[in-house]
């Protein structure tokens, strides 16, 4: 996460603030100690919202040299890995991949005494879970019990949670995300496939358009990311596919890009313009996307282990890995790529 000229990152079970205003020459200026491994960070004003195990640390971040614990509080009984925040209610999916099976929702009006509000069962095998006014769309590895689909979970009122139906997909679904009044469905056992949904009604998704990865021409789905109308996905065979999705009602191809045919996987997308990164297994892949009609590769750096999600800066790619700490790369000219510095952390 980006803070002004900090990057917050998890490392373990150490949340790290690295000072970025002069890329060239980073530097680790605070750091706080959490006592489970670090799943997720999200930031929320000045505060810090750490998933550590199945704990939410909540740091104050205001004076990033000396982060303060605000409050830990234990809001699930299994590992807390997915979160999504609407106004002062954090959603999160917890479990033990991939058998997660709980939502929980945290009050944070009061960041000091954080208010688990209602827990809520969505069921086994649930990948990730998408906010949209008040209502949470969570999105399945494999079927849930008798169908494949979108659960659709009503939180207007958090003291009563309800089951509000599905989208009936009748396919694996394992990524959902949300960009406006858009929902992004991506999934599919045989043909992968990306369904775009209406979502101005939030408890009654309306299909507008889809569109075909093919049968044998692309792995599982790994990630979605929509920007300024073009939808990128990634898959595991390190794939990417872009869409046009200028007209929801009629998305069309507008490139496609493998690495290799290797498991490497494509794991994480993050776009910036025409600048794309893919974060994989062993390293941070970097697309040139300023043409509509093609991808084109601009660089692959292996990394010293999976680097986690990779932060785009304007004209620096943030690349985190655990054993082989932070990278930045000026990517201000994607056909002259070059480190700048790094980091130990």
């Amino acid at each position: 996460a980006l803070k002004d000229s900090f990057a917050i990152i998890g490392d373990g079970r150490f949340v790290r603030i690295l000072n970025i205003e002069d890329p060239h020459h980073p530097f680790k200026v605070g750091e706080y100690l959490t006592s489970r491994e670090i799943y997720n960070i999200l930031l929320y004003d000045s505060l810090a919202l750490v998933l550590s195990g199945n704990n939410l640390v909540i740091l104050d971040i205001s004076d990033p040299y000396e982060p303060a614990l605000v409050s830990e509080t234990k809001i699930t009984y299994a590992n807390a890995w997915d979160m999504d925040l609407e106004g002062s209610m954090l959603y999160v999916l917890s479990g033990s991949y991939p058998n997660v099976g709980t939502l929980t929702l945290v009050n944070l009006d009061d960041p000091k005494s954080p208010v688990v509000k209602n827990k809520f069962y969505v069921g086994t095998n649930a990948s990730n879970i998408a906010v949209h006014d008040k209502v949470v769309y969570v999105g399945y590895v494999v079927g849930w019990i008798t169908y494949f689909g979108v659960s659709i979970v009503d939180v207007q009122n958090p003291d009563s949670i309800k089951d509000a139906g599905y989208i009936d997909i009748r396919d694996n679904t394992p990524l959902v995300a949300v960009d406006d009044t858009l929902l992004f469905v991506g999934g599919g056992s045989n043909a992968r496939f990306l369904k775009i949904y209406s979502i101005s009604d939030a408890l009654n998704p309306k299909e507008l358009g889809s569109i075909y990865l093919g049968f044998n021409n692309a792995a599982d789905i790994t990630d979605i990311a929509v920007y300024d109308h073009i939808a990128y996905t990634t898959t595991k065979d390190s794939g990417i596919f872009s869409f046009d999705v200028s007209d929801p009602n009629r998305p069309s191809p507008v490139g496609h890009l493998r690495r290799s045919f290797s498991q490497e996987g494509a794991y994480d997308i993050t776009v910036n313009g025409a600048r794309v990164a893919v974060a994989s297994r062993s390293g941070l892949w970097l697309v040139d996307a300023s043409s509509l009609s093609f991808l084109t590769s601009a660089g692959y750096y292996l990394t010293d282990g999976s680097p986690g999600p990779c932060i785009i800066n304007g004209e620096y790619a943030l690349v985190a890995s655990g054993a082989s700490g932070l990278s930045i790369w000026d990517i201000s000219d994607l056909a002259k790529l070059s480190r700048i510095s790094a980091l130990e952390i």
